[in-house]
């Protein structure tokens, strides 16, 4: 009906511009019209759910890929009798600054207070050989948040931080298992193991430094990360 109006009007309209104008409101509702209806517009919708069905099945592969990469790295690294306690340590050592990170980002402290709060978070790390350029962590998150708080920019600083923070998390149990516990069912499995290893160096965390059960917690753990990572080469077969 639009169309046909258009038409209708540019039959009768004498400024060649007007005239043109009516034209290309009638073309363009014809387009619309054929995008709505017919064998055309079927194509077209069957094209859309099979591309998205496509891209659904390679993000979820790249998803499992990932999540196969960080079981191997914890049972790698937390079963290697050598280097497990300073893993360990150091995993701690990420959580505890990313939850720094998160009270800085969350607190009521006015702007200029929470830029004194994460130069001096900054002068820590760097003590704690966090450095400035390499992979993982950069201190260039942190300098950047205390910039914007300078300026007041007290949100945009909130969402650095907590970008920062999800950087220190990633690949830790915890997060891993948190994120399985929202994937597919097919992966609740692995889900289970992960969050089993999670539980046991949560506990270890609670114990005195010399208590026996550290190491008894921590080599469960471990054997946790490899029934998940078995379960996760069951599932990509």
């Amino acid at each position: 009906e639009k169309a046909a109006e258009a038409v209708r009007q540019a039959s009768v309209e004498k400024d060649v511009f007007r005239k043109r104008n009516y034209v290309s409101i009638a073309c363009a509702n014809l387009t619309a019209f054929r995008s709505r209806l017919g064998q055309w517009r079927d194509a077209q919708v069957e094209g859309m759910i099979a591309y998205n069905k496509k891209r659904e099945c390679m993000l979820r592969l790249e998803r499992d890929r990932r999540t196969w990469k960080a079981l191997a790295r914890l049972v790698k690294l937390y079963s290697d009798a050598g280097k497990k306690w300073a893993v360990f340590g150091r995993d701690m050592k990420d959580l505890r600054y990313a939850e720094r990170m998160e009270g800085i980002a969350a607190g009521r402290h006015r702007a200029k207070t929470k830029m004194a709060f994460v130069s001096g978070l900054i002068s820590e790390m760097e003590k704690e050989k966090y450095t400035w350029g390499r992979k993982g962590f950069r201190l260039e998150i942190l300098k950047k948040a205390g910039e914007e708080y300078g300026e007041g920019k007290t949100g945009e600083a909130g969402k650095i931080l907590r970008k920062g923070k999800r950087v220190l998390e990633l690949n830790k149990p915890g997060f891993l298992a948190e994120q399985l516990e929202l994937a597919e069912e097919y992966l609740k499995p692995v889900a289970r193991k992960v969050q089993e290893g999670a539980g046991h160096i949560e506990a270890l965390i609670a114990l005195p430094h010399r208590d026996k059960e550290r190491g008894e917690r921590l080599e469960a753990a471990a054997k946790c990360f490899g029934e998940a990572l078995r379960e996760m080469e069951n599932i990509q077969r």
